[in-house]
């Protein structure tokens, strides 16, 4: 006992020794704090401490232990004990004159008023509050708002009630002009309570807001660094109470506008103003809108752009990054582009564009053409359909050109981000594009040493690259030539990065070219193992290394599973062994290779499975690199968290110890890389599922259900990958129907309802409109996927109908941000797209559901589509609304019969200049006519007459693959009033379909119903019917095979003789292919 009240005597001693940099020493301490940290008679030395000593950090350190001590054991104490504290608490923050002890000090009340407050005790500590903050002692009025601001950053709810009054205060606070940090930590009481204010509050607060902004302006001059905290006020009304800020956010821009560029502030302040600006931007367009604002605001952006930096390359991550003013005010005009109107935003921004890009001014230049760049991904349509895409090449093209390193990096840099956003139209400017990259890789490998890095190099690949992934067949016959140049340029290139950006390019041919391939596949399968022969190690050369993996998938998909097979044990053992890698990049390149692989080894892939998706999802549970930073001293030797360690061992305190945490974090980060690593992991999963069958029985509810705690992930990247592969989950397991037992059968029916309701309430309630559009998509496979497999429950149907309706009337979460007044006719392309995904999801919705439940929505979605459809709408715009109706026609069966009327619409779409509009236009004639034939078979010769005219002219192959099926079906359901004779020789005429291989099964099944009906014309043509079907062989799926079979079988028994006399007219590789079927 003499030795433990000798310790307790001693306690200030014992901390003192914490603080001596000597580890020895240190060690010793922490071990008899321990020992007495245990027990309950430590918190009175500790208060007394806490009050007395006459160290800084040792009443610092008394401040923290008590907070981690009185966590667990307040409950336990009496009455005397807890008043006894409170004074003790109290009486530390009215003497405490350091700013550090104080804010500890103010932790530890918050601590103790989060089980005081809200059972209605410690009514003293309002009267404490309120008293202190008009008190004429300025310490005296800081310390109570630094104790207001770090209860209601702990917990705002108690104070509810408060909140008129805490009002009045704020008023007051706000405009103390002794003491500069109580309009500070008035600004951060505020922040923390925006989320908890009401209609009570709403116009006090918002009154509020120009006080603040001056507070603001006075920090700018004072400390940058609470400026930039200050401006969190305003990010969080953007979040979520946006329309307070509304009377203001004139004023607001410019005073942001006035700190982004100002080059006399530092970076963090600037970067947070103009980042401000983006939320703003995205949710209160309208006030950007204005012609004199938006003028404003791009002179702005453009001033930013060039005042930054010497000219140097920075546009690598101009978009992702916003780590400068300069990305920032690129990453505004992206978001511009994205939110507004492109008629409103394009040529505003290209007028600018237009007069930099005539300038001497290098920066000028470079700003210029970075902006087209940053332009293209939010006005890609207007651009395709007002024909500006030459226009907007011819930049890139004088900027190649240019003297200037830094012009023609970025030109470079502008041709990837076409070939990203401006498909497929700029694919049809590869016979200048190509030959334009290659000369400029062949400059500068003449101009640049082989030993020298080349930033050029690694530009022109970047271009080079993007361009070819997204050629498809077209980059064939350039295949040679670039392979050659690029194998080139590996062997004598020393700088790794260049090597990377050769090696994706390769990947990105193959992608492309698929098995035209082939021939080179072994020559960059050498480079492949030489790059991985280097290691995996940090920098340049992990880099490398990753990217080779990462092309090995993409060979793996597209060189053909035959011709990869020799390779798959190899790559499986890399693929296992770099999921192993400390670097989360390398982690998910393997994912994504071992993705791929499951392409090849399908259902062989088994035995692997339990380690790989093991894997997988620990990368979804994982919190690994997320970083929580506290609000507490350390010397470096001794360790807070680590002493904690020593008391936290009941698991029943879990919610005491996040109040312990919540009091005392600073801030949390997360690192980007781990947050890719899980959207590789969960895109893998999703394919790994797809891929292996049977397989992955086993691991599909594992799998389902960690997706599944990850749909409201703070990341709208890591929510989108959430969303698309939950869908390619559900349809993989319900492809394994027929294997499923009666019981795992109603499982997956429930879920399959659930995922409808998840995905749709996620779509519904996701802020950002990228989000929600990945759930509307993911929603939209689905549904298409599991037609006819499984049973919607009325639940889930109201869930999705009202859904679809909150999209089409703009009244989900991300939509909902801009008041109804400020609705323009003009949309922003991201906002036309949420409303077209919603429209969207009803044809296939109501086939899944049936149209008798649902012809009252029906009727008004169909006529209120159709009433929308202007010829002087966008032509994006059109092609959505008739290929709607069309599809509706097509889910609607019989019942289309009460639209019969809507015919005269698609005939007249059939002449639109645009040929979507037609393609989708003859879609709808053939459906509508065919569920509709008893009324309008009377107009069949009509309709026909039209549509053997468009084909007659017709140049598009998708118009006229539709066509040919529009007749098809017609054939089908009405052929006494089809003029045969006339007809299917045209039909014939027109085969093999050019590029809507959905149309097939339509096709062959005609084709059967014309020779079960003894059609003579068809016989006479079976040497062309028969190359028709050995052309299409591959592409068909298992449906159109069944008919063509069937086909295949009719003639073999009722016309045998024609069916060996077209067979000699085919080549051995026809033949092949029609007796492998």
């Amino acid at each position: 006992n003499n030795t433990w009240s000798s310790k307790m005597a001693n306690l200030e001693a014992i901390l003192n020794n914490l603080l001596v940099p000597d580890n020895a020493v240190i060690q010793q301490a922490t071990q008899e704090l321990k020992a007495i940290y245990k027990n309950p008679g430590v918190v009175p030395p500790l208060c007394q401490c806490l009050v007395t000593s006459a160290s800084p950090q040792v009443r610092q350190y008394a401040a923290i232990l008590l907070r981690r001590r009185l966590i667990k054991l307040w409950k336990t104490l009496n009455d005397v004990e807890k008043e006894s504290i409170k004074e003790h608490v109290l009486t530390a923050l009215d003497r405490e004159m350091e700013k550090p002890v104080k804010r500890s000090v103010a932790h530890l009340v918050s601590v103790i008023a989060s089980q005081e407050l809200p059972a209605g005790k410690w009514n003293k500590l309002y009267q404490y509050i309120e008293q202190n903050c008009l008190n004429p002692d300025p310490n005296k009025r800081e310390v109570a708002m630094l104790l207001l601001c770090s209860l209601l950053e702990s917990n705002p709810e108690p104070f509810q009630p408060q909140f008129k009054n805490l009002m009045i205060i704020f008023n007051n606070t706000l405009q103390d002009q002794s003491c500069k940090e109580v309009p500070f930590l008035t600004i951060k009481c505020m922040t923390a309570i925006v989320e908890y204010v009401d209609s009570d509050t709403t116009k006090p607060f918002q009154a509020l807001i120009p006080v603040c902004l001056q507070v603001v302006r006075l920090l700018v001059q004072q400390d940058e660094d609470q400026a930039t905290e200050a401006l969190e006020l305003f990010d969080e009304l953007c979040e979520s109470e946006v329309a307070i800020l509304a009377p203001h956010l004139t004023t607001l821009l410019m005073f942001l506008f006035e700190v982004g560029i100002n080059t006399d502030l530092g970076d963090s302040l600037r970067v947070k103003a103009l980042s401000l600006v983006t939320n703003i931007v995205q949710l209160r367009k309208k006030v950007i809108s204005k012609p004199d604002m938006l003028q404003k605001v791009l002179q702005a952006i453009f001033t930013i752009m060039v005042s930054e930096g010497d000219g140097e390359d920075n546009e690598d991550d101009i978009l992702e990054s916003s780590s400068s003013p300069y990305d920032t005010a690129a990453k505004i005009l992206d978001t511009l582009a994205l939110h507004l109107s492109p008629q409103v935003i394009y040529p505003a921004a290209i007028l600018i564009i237009g007069t930099w890009f005539e300038s001497g001014n290098v920066k000028q230049r470079k700003a210029a053409i970075l902006s087209v760049a940053v332009l293209c991904e939010g006005c890609a349509d207007f651009i395709k359909e007002k024909g500006l895409l030459k226009s907007l090449l011819e930049y890139a093209f004088i900027g190649i050109k240019d003297q200037e390193s830094v012009i023609r990096n970025a030109s470079l840099f502008a041709i990837g981000q076409f070939a990203e956003h401006l498909q497929p139209d700029v694919s049809d400017y590869a016979a200048d594009l190509i030959p334009v990259l290659l000369e400029q890789i062949s400059m500068t490998i003449t101009k640049v040493p082989h030993d020298k890095p080349s930033r050029s190099l690694v530009k022109a690949f970047y271009a080079l690259d993007t361009y070819c992934e997204n050629l498809g067949s077209k980059v064939v016959p350039y295949l040679k030539q670039v392979i050659d140049t690029s194998i080139e340029v590996f062997k004598i290139a020393q700088g790794l990065s260049v090597k990377e950006h050769v090696v994706s390019t390769f990947g990105a041919l193959a992608n492309a070219a698929e098995e035209a391939f082939l021939p080179y596949f072994s020559d960059v399968v050498i480079i492949i193992k030489e790059c991985l022969a280097l290691g995996s190690e940090a920098g340049d050369a992990g880099l490398l290394h990753g990217q080779a993996i990462d092309t090995l998938g993409v060979l793996a998909r597209n060189v053909g599973r035959i011709q990869f097979m020799p390779l798959a044990a190899d790559c499986l053992q890399l693929g296992k062994n770099a999921m192993q890698s400390p670097d989360p990049d390398i982690r998910g390149t393997a994912y994504g290779m071992l993705a791929s692989l499951s392409y090849v080894l399908k259902e062989d892939m088994k035995e692997e499975l339990d380690e790989i998706v093991v894997k997988l999802l620990e990368t979804l549970q994982s919190d690994e690199g997320i970083q929580v930073h506290y609000d507490e001293p350390g010397n470096g030797l001794f360790n807070f968290n680590d002493f904690e360690g020593e008391e936290k061992k009941d698991d029943d305190d879990d919610d005491e110890d996040d109040l312990d945490d919540i009091a005392a974090i600073k801030g949390v980060t997360v690192e980007n890389s781990y947050l890719e690593e899980k959207e590789d992991a969960c895109n893998a999963l999703a394919e790994i599922a797809t891929n292996t069958g049977s397989a992955y029985l086993e691991h599909f509810d594992d799998t389902y259900r960690e997706m599944a705690q990850l749909i409201d992930h703070t990341s709208v990247n890591i929510r989108k990958a959430v969303t698309t592969s939950l869908a390619r989950v559900v349809i993989a397991w319900s492809s394994l129907w027929d294997q499923l037992k009666q019981e795992d059968k109603a499982e997956l029916s429930l879920l399959f309802n659930t995922s409808l309701e998840t995905l749709m309430a996620s779509a519904r309630t996701d802020s950002e409109k990228t989000g929600a559009l990945a759930s509307l998509e993911a929603l939209d496979d689905l549904l298409r996927a599991l037609k006819g497999k499984l049973e919607i429950q009325p639940k889930c149907c109201k869930s999705v109908l009202e859904g679809i309706q909150e999209f089409l009337t703009k009244q989900s979460v991300c939509q909902c941000n801009e008041e109804e007044s400020e609705v323009d006719e003009d949309e922003a392309e991201l906002d036309r797209m949420l409303v077209e995904a919603g429209g969207a999801l009803m044809p296939p919705f109501v086939k899944l559901v049936g149209s008798d439940r649902l012809m009252a929505e029906v009727e008004a979605f169909v006529e209120n589509l159709l009433k929308s459809l202007k010829q002087s709408s966008p032509a994006s715009e059109r092609v959505y609304i008739v290929g709607t109706a069309a599809e509706m026609m097509f889910a609607l069966d019989g019942n289309a019969l009460k639209f019969s009327s809507k015919i005269d619409i698609f005939l007249k779409c059939l002449q639109d200049k645009d040929a979507d509009v037609r393609s989708n236009a003859a879609f709808g004639i053939g459906v509508l006519a065919a569920n509709a034939v008893s009324v309008l078979a009377v107009h069949y010769s009509t309709i026909l007459q039209r549509l053997f005219v468009a084909i007659g002219s017709e140049k598009n192959g998708r118009c006229i693959d539709n066509i040919v099926a529009a007749v098809s079906r017609m054939i089908m359901a009405k052929s006494d009033v089809v003029p045969l004779d006339e007809v299917v020789p045209v039909i014939l005429q027109k085969l093999p379909l050019r590029e809507d291989e959905e149309e097939l099964i339509t096709l062959y099944k005609c084709l059967l119903f014309l020779l079960q009906n003894g059609n003579q014309i068809v016989i006479q043509s079976l040497k062309h019917v028969l190359k028709v079907f050995a052309h299409d062989i591959s592409k068909l799926d298992n449906e159109t095979q069944l008919v063509l079979k069937q086909i295949l079988q009719l003639l073999s028994n009722q016309y045998s003789e024609e069916l060996r006399a077209a067979f000699t007219h085919l080549t051995a590789e026809e033949i092949q292919n029609l007796s492998d079927l």
